[in-house]
């Protein structure tokens, strides 16, 4: 495989092409920017004043709109040129953003809402264009690990910036929607100015297309969109559980703050250790990664389940972020190494739509099994769901062998 000797540590991201390295900085900025995003529920609730049920509406139906953002966004990807529908997706979010920031300057509570409900789709949209791109930029190196786990860190920077910045400027409203826009309009002129074209889809590697042209694709497709909803169903499970879990074991305030500090371990060790796990991992194959990360998992929510000291959680939320790294520097590669070029926008978003799903169901299924079975239990039970996810991990990976197909 091309880039072999880059295997290093401090090598891992060298040598990966324009395009992968722009595109990784168009999601960081664009990501860092949405403060509207990361405070919605507050906007809602706290600037907007809107009682709790009303909040939860709206914050419900900028979920599903997200949804359809990206299902839309996958497929017309696949049809128009990716590099120029990203900016525009971009743009026209930016563009909403700055008209609710208007809008909160007159006082319109109900176009703020609206603007954040028109703002959703769009968001969503750039998901799978990113995926696909960086996919589509990875032909040139023969990387598609590293530039995912690139995207990832990238991805998670922009997060950890953000939201730290974002509650400085919630005192302001207008402030905040006013300065979304405008980042994420700077992301869109970098993406429109210098990501470089992509290999040609017919300039695919003979053997690549002829792999993935096969029939099994489809079938692999489905069963790792049903992977990624019962996956997806683990981890949201798992941050449901822990924040309540705290406050009820160390009361609201002190709950808060440990949880707090368990998020800020997530994100240290997300920016820390991405390029060491993706190193340290690289033989494993991308199903040898992701059974490792279920095994991560797995023993994490079984310390959960017991722990009874603030201290242990903390600690325990690195081990578990070990997973979450393993988990999305190697699915989304796993995917896109295996279907077809022209059909990878559409793959993407259904592989988002398929997890956001299971991230949906999660609340709500947990909330009545702690009520039912208590804190500890539903951690045993979600260890169980990655303990499920071990063998279905292990037939996913016989099955794409039954087919011939190759990872990228």
């Amino acid at each position: 495989m091309a880039g072999s000797t880059t295997h290093s540590l401090f090598g891992i991201y060298r040598g990966l092409g324009r395009g992968a390295y722009m595109v990784s900085l168009s999601r960081a900025v664009n990501r860092f920017g949405d403060f509207v995003e990361v405070t919605i529920v507050l906007i809602l609730s706290v600037s907007l004043g809107l009682d709790s049920k009303s909040a939860g509406v709206v914050t419900s139906l900028a979920f599903l709109l997200r949804f359809f953002g990206q299902m839309a966004g996958g497929f017309i990807s696949d049809r128009v040129e990716r590099r120029k529908l990203l900016p525009l997706m971009q743009g026209i979010l930016s563009a909403i953003y700055l008209f609710g920031a208007l809008m909160a300057k007159e006082d319109r509570s109900d176009i703020v809402v609206l603007a954040i409900l028109l703002s959703s789709p769009f968001r969503g949209a750039t998901s799978p264009i990113t995926n696909a791109m960086a996919a589509d930029y990875s032909i040139e190196s023969g990387r598609m690990t590293d530039v995912f786990s690139l995207l990832y860190l990238s991805t998670n920077l922009g997060v950890a910036l953000g939201s730290a910045i974002a509650g400085y400027l919630f005192s302001s409203l207008t402030l905040l929607f006013l300065l979304s826009g405008t980042v994420i309009l700077l992301s869109a002129l970098l993406s429109l100015l210098f990501l470089p074209a992509s290999e040609k889809r017919d300039g695919i590697r003979a053997e690549e297309e002829e792999d993935s042209c096969l029939p099994g694709w489809k079938i692999l497709l489905f069963l790792f969109i049903l992977f990624h909803f019962m996956s997806n169903f683990y981890y949201n499970g798992t941050t449901f559980l822990l924040p309540l879990e705290l406050g009820e074991m160390a009361g609201g305030e002190r709950g808060a703050l440990v949880y707090s500090r368990m998020t800020s371990i997530n994100a240290l060790t997300v920016i820390l250790l991405t390029s060491v796990v993706t190193c340290l991992t690289k033989r494993l194959g991308h199903i040898g990664a992701i059974v490792l990360a279920q095994l991560f998992f797995i023993v994490s929510s079984l310390i959960f389940s017991a722990a009874q000291k603030e201290s242990i959680f903390i600690a325990t939320m690195a081990l578990w972020t070990v997973g979450e790294i393993l988990m999305a520097t190697n699915a989304s590669a796993y995917l896109n190494g295996f279907i077809p070029q022209d059909k990878r926008g559409a793959a993407n978003a259904l592989f988002l739509g398929g997890g956001s799903m299971g991230s949906s169901f999660a609340p709500v299924v947990l909330g009545v099994l702690v009520l039912k079975a208590g804190f500890s239990a539903s951690h045993i039970i979600l260890s169980g769901v990655s303990l499920s996810l071990v063998f279905y991990s292990l037939l996913i990976g016989r099955i794409k062998r039954r087919f011939s197909l190759k990872e990228a």
